[in-house]
């Protein structure tokens, strides 16, 4: 038995940890896409829990540039075919607006998270980052 322990590397073919107790990140980020006044694929994470039921935790952000005044812009979460979130018609004037969402059904399998943009128009542009946590149940 080990209680406490310092490893540098490890290799492990099978894991089993109590009670599924772990957390599995994953991060992306997509490419600086410019607004052209529709949802456009910004970034997309994929998840592999296995048959493992989980919540998935999504926190993203937004880096956007712009030159112009008041312009809108929103946001699309969508989990394969399912609309996780959707905010549209959002005031411009955060830098690097953020948030959360979390799918609390029971999640299995490999998940594509994939958040799509939109910006007024060409003068506005977007980076997008993803974040994905499971918590296993």
């Amino acid at each position: 038995y080990v209680t406490r322990a310092s490893i540098g590397d490890l290799q492990v073919d099978t894991l089993k940890v109590a009670g599924n107790a772990i957390t599995v990140p994953v991060f992306a980020t997509g490419s600086t896409i410019t607004g052209n006044g529709s949802l456009q694929a910004a970034a997309a994470a994929t998840i592999n829990l296995g048959n493992n039921l989980a919540n998935v935790y999504i926190f993203w952000s937004v880096k956007q540039g712009y030159n112009a005044g008041a312009l809108q812009w929103g946001y699309q979460i969508m989990d394969g075919s399912t609309q996780i979130d959707y905010r549209v018609n959002m005031g411009f004037g955060n830098d690097q607006p953020s948030g959360t969402a979390r799918i609390a059904s029971a999640v299995t399998g490999s998940r594509t998270i994939l958040f799509n943009w939109i910006g007024a128009n060409s003068t506005m542009t977007a980076q997008v980052s993803l974040q994905l946590l499971a918590r296993y149940k």
